[in-house]
């Protein structure tokens, strides 16, 4: 690993071998925002930019929502899963306000994420469970910190409220940042 340094305060650059090294280093370092990580890999191949995706997810809280979270928050891209998470908050005796939100950033699919954790040497399906399991918020940015520096967010299996199996997820490290909510949905369960 080679550190760069010039005019510490106003540039940080950290440049690492491989994305195992990088990982390896987060393990007992804290990167600051607005670092430039950058890859040095052994071949002339260049290493692989995550686009900017725009896309419609859903979500549903337990209270009304003015504006979104600087935590990292679930998301469905699934009406149908967004109406089921619904029904679920009602069913157990909460309210339930689902939000139709526009998403913009470096979104990881889930063959994207799970290339990259096997790049950088993370048990991607150790993390995913763990993910899972509502950890605090504490936890969270630990368990996606590996991430943070490639990524807003990343694709999961996470649990399907209809039958309890698994459906697709999509955790955004900082929604305030990527996010605007479009509108409340209301559903009517009753047609159901």
């Amino acid at each position: 690993m080679k550190k760069v340094k010039l005019f510490e305060e106003f540039l940080n650059e950290l440049e690492f071998k491989d994305k195992a090294e990088y990982a390896e280093y987060l393990k007992t370092h804290k990167v600051r925002k607005g670092t430039k990580i950058t890859f040095v890999a052994d071949t002339d191949e260049p290493e692989k930019e995550v686009d900017t995706k725009e896309m419609t997810v859903y979500h549903t809280s337990g209270v009304p929502l003015k504006k979104l979270s600087s935590r990292p928050m679930w998301f469905t891209k699934s009406k149908e899963l967004a109406k089921a998470y619904d029904s679920n908050n009602s069913e157990t005796g909460g309210e339930a306000f689902t939000y139709e939100i526009k998403v913009k950033g470096k979104i990881l699919g889930m063959e994207e994420v799970a290339s990259f954790a096997k790049e950088a040497g993370i048990d991607q399906e150790e993390k995913v469970i763990e993910l899972t399991e509502n950890p605090g918020p504490g936890e969270v940015k630990k368990l996606i910190k590996p991430y943070m520096s490639v990524c807003d967010g990343f694709d999961h299996w996470d649990y399907d409220p209809r039958d309890w199996g698994d459906a697709e997820s999509t955790i955004i490290f900082n929604p305030a940042q990527s996010c605007t909510i479009v509108k409340r949905i209301k559903f009517n369960h009753k047609e159901d």
